[in-house]
């Protein structure tokens, strides 16, 4: 063990110094490329330089929507066109200069993209390729035949932009624009990424799900991100009109769309760094097939496409995990009086109950009731009015051979199966709150949280930024106010890390927060669902197969720490077929037979049931 230890700390530090070493050499190269125009003092240099900066703006923006939401967008062009248009026209009408401009030609763009994305964005993405694609062609027509737009000719003639008394109309101050551009885009790139709403976003684009599943609003965040990358596209388009004196159609076909989705891909999707880099590279492809005639540097570009990604399938410059944890943590405020959480680093939670009635945890005073549930898919029947109602403090444990309707139940509970009747309630000492017609989301930040028969885990982040994920529900709108004593609150700003840190050392992952989650053991990247679930802060965890790919001594682990989450005073209900997890764990056990209850009782009363051996055993 200590040989294990030493190994995993090392490849830790590796891995840390790598990072460290790969963002110092990024740092120089981005110094290096923003001051050689400087140096050099060549028009032709600054022309490149801006184009390479502009372009870095333009695919940061499409890399929110299509690296961190996982969006495609095939008409982001058209928010350039937008940007350069809406200060061309202003301008040269005198209506206003070109920065007041730019706030018009934003909310030009946020108003087309909530006009595209609210039908959109509820159907599946396919929808949102050919909707952009489509708009991105509208732009284009509009701009070649609108008298306002100038037609093929365009619109010049227009004044530079000034800052007080300096002018910017010299590829020198075109450069410095376009690189202070850059450097905006970047760092709020980066602080985004980081935030509570970038790991929405990630897990949107890793499952939809599970980022249902803890209290996120699949569709607003997707018009988010859309939203977000419009910006950008805009403020590119009046800074690309400013720099190139004049605005036409030609600088905007549709298929300019593809190529800022080739600088995202060669640079590396989802990498911001990697955003910046695709961009140069592109121009400095484009600038290479200057003479080629149109068809010829078509085929040249996709051949460079295609070698890039199979030279480099993940980009230049491939994204890394964020790990935002702090080395030291703020200890979360708000723990029960009857239960003493002690955490250690890497040794997990030492609990000590104080007052706890013989008659178990049932007293706390909730209870998630779910009654006559009945699911059908295409006419066949998966539950058949099915009910059970989990006290907090205990552990109920759905049982059945397979193709019972356990997990359709879990799912009905949950909320992410449509129910044909039934009813769902969670029962709070002073108030019950009907969840029958909420969905997964509003039940997630109801506190009921979930993990899967295989888990859903954003496989290429770290560790912590998947239990991060899950603080999204905790301290959500529509949240109750009231919790099971002896379970953790935090104050709202202050909760996540402190909450991702006691959900890791509860399930035992602190000392491997750092690692990708993907490359975990499959017992490991189960616990890390679980520490995922418990940082949404529940009352109710409804578990799915637990123990499924353990071996015998993760099965002891998962059993007793279901039990200690019990004492903690959460209700937990699993679905499981190992039995000696559903014998040492559960407080009742309830059968199913093709979707119906058989049998209910301790777990001894319903294993030794002639009805549920029968039906489950065999015999």
């Amino acid at each position: 063990m200590m040989i294990v230890g030493t190994l995993r700390k090392s490849w830790g530090v590796r891995n840390r110094n790598r990072l460290r070493t790969r963002r110092v050499v990024l740092a120089i190269v981005f110094v290096a490329a923003a001051i050689y125009p400087l140096v050099a003092n060549n028009g032709f240099v600054f022309d490149i330089a801006t184009d390479m900066a502009l372009w870095a703006v333009l695919a940061i923006g499409l890399n929110a929507v299509l690296g961190w939401a996982g969006l495609l967008d095939l008409g982001y062009i058209a928010f350039f066109a937008l940007g350069g248009y809406s200060f061309a026209i202003l301008d040269s009408m005198h209506i206003m200069s070109f920065w007041p401009s730019l706030g018009v030609g934003v909310g030009i763009s946020a108003v087309a993209a909530l006009i595209i994305g609210i039908p959109t964005l509820r159907l599946h993405s396919d929808y949102l390729a050919i909707m952009t694609l489509g708009f991105g062609l509208i732009v284009y027509i509009a701009a070649e035949n609108l008298t306002v737009t100038g037609g093929d000719n365009g619109l010049f003639g227009y004044a530079p932009p000034q800052i007080g008394s300096l002018v910017i109309d010299t590829p020198f101050s075109y450069y410095v624009l376009a690189l202070v551009l850059t450097v905006v885009a970047a760092g709020v790139a980066s602080w985004v990424r980081s935030s509570r709403l970038g790991r929405a976003w990630l897990l949107l684009r890793d499952d939809e799900t599970a980022a249902t599943s803890v209290g996120v609003a699949v569709w607003r965040y997707k018009l988010y991100a859309y939203v977000f990358g419009s910006v950008w596209g805009t403020l590119a388009g009046a800074a690309y009109a400013v720099k190139e004196t004049i605005v036409s159609p030609v600088s905007f076909s549709f298929t300019e769309s593809f190529f800022v989705v080739a600088a995202v891909v060669i640079g590396g999707t989802g990498s911001i760094a990697g955003c910046v880099i695709g961009g140069g590279v592109y121009v400095l492809i484009s600038e290479a097939m200057g003479g080629v005639s149109a068809t010829l540097s078509g085929v040249l570009f996709a051949a460079a496409m295609l070698g890039f990604i199979l030279l480099r399938p993940r980009g230049l410059v491939p994204a890394h995990s964020v790990v935002a944890r702090k080395r030291k943590e703020r200890r979360p405020a708000g723990v029960g009086a009857h239960v003493d959480v002690v955490m250690k680093r890497g040794r997990g939670f030492s609990v000590r109950q104080e007052a706890s009635s013989s008659s178990g945890m049932a007293g706390l005073g909730a209870s998630l009731e779910a009654q006559g549930i009945e699911v059908e898919f295409g006419g066949v029947q998966a539950v058949g009015g099915a009910s059970f109602v989990c006290a907090a403090g205990t552990v109920l444990a759905l049982i059945g051979p397979n193709g019972a309707g356990k997990t359709t139940l879990l799912n009905a509970v949950s909320g992410l199966a449509q129910m044909k009747r039934g009813q769902v309630a969670l029962r709070l000492p002073d108030r019950t709150v009907d969840l029958t017609h909420k969905g997964a989301r509003v039940r997630a930040l109801w506190q009921i949280s979930r993990t899967f028969q295989t888990p859903r885990l954003s496989r290429g982040l770290t560790v912590w930024e998947n239990v991060l994920q899950g603080t999204f529900a905790a301290g959500g709108e529509g949240r109750s106010d009231w919790r099971p004593a002896g379970t953790v609150t935090t104050h709202a700003g202050s909760f996540s890390s402190s909450l991702a840190t006691d959900s890791l050392a509860m399930v035992g992952l602190l000392d491997k927060a750092e690692a990708i989650a993907g490359d975990l053991a499959y017992g490991d990247q189960r616990r890390c669902e679980i520490a995922r679930a418990l940082a949404s802060s529940p009352i109710f965890v409804l578990m799915d197969e637990p123990s499924s790919g353990m071996n015998d001594v993760e099965t002891q682990q998962i059993s007793g720490l279901v039990r200690r989450l019990a004492g903690l005073g959460l209700g937990i209900v699993i679905v499981e077929h190992d039995m000696s997890l559903v014998r040492a764990a559960a407080d009742e056990v309830v059968a199913l037979d093709l979707g119906r209850v058989i049998c209910r009782g301790s777990a001894e009363t319903v294993l030794t049931d002639r009805v549920v051996r029968g039906r489950y055993l065999g015999e």
